[in-house]
C-alpha cells in the first residue's frame, strides 16, 4: 500500500489514479487526522508526502515509523510534477507490485 498525503487535491487524485492503474493499493489524505487514519488501516510500503508536510505530519508519522518495519517516506521535491512523483513512487515499490499481469 502507498499513502499519498497532500493539500493539493489534483495531486492526490491523479497520484491515486495513476498508482491504482499500475496495480498499487493506495490511500489518500489531506489532513494529519486523515493520514493517521490511513496509517491505522495497514502498514504502507511507501508514504508520499506532498506540498504541506509540516510538524503536525511529522508528529503523526513518528510513532508509526518507530514501531513499524522499515518503510520509505518520500517527499515531493520543489517543482516536481505529479508524473515524476508517481514514477518515483512506482520505482520505490515496483519490485513487489506493478509486475506485468498475464493476459487471459
Amino acid at each position: 500500500m502507498v499513502v499519498v498525503y497532500a493539500a493539493d487535491r489534483e495531486l492526490r487524485r491523479q497520484s491515486d489514479a495513476r498508482l491504482r492503474a499500475a496495480g498499487v493499493h493506495t490511500r489518500v489524505a489531506s489532513r494529519p487526522a486523515e493520514l493517521a487514519k490511513a496509517l491505522r488501516v495497514g502498514m504502507p510500503a511507501l508514504i508520499v508526502l506532498g506540498d504541506h508536510a509540516d510538524e503536525h505530519v511529522q508528529a503523526v508519522l513518528a510513532p508509526v515509523l518507530a514501531a513499524s518495519p522499515p518503510m520509505v517516506v518520500m517527499y515531493q521535491a520543489p517543482g516536481e510534477s505529479i508524473g515524476m512523483i508517481v514514477a518515483r513512487a512506482l520505482g520505490a515499490v515496483g519490485r513487489s507490485v506493478g509486475q506485468p499481469r498475464s493476459s487471459e
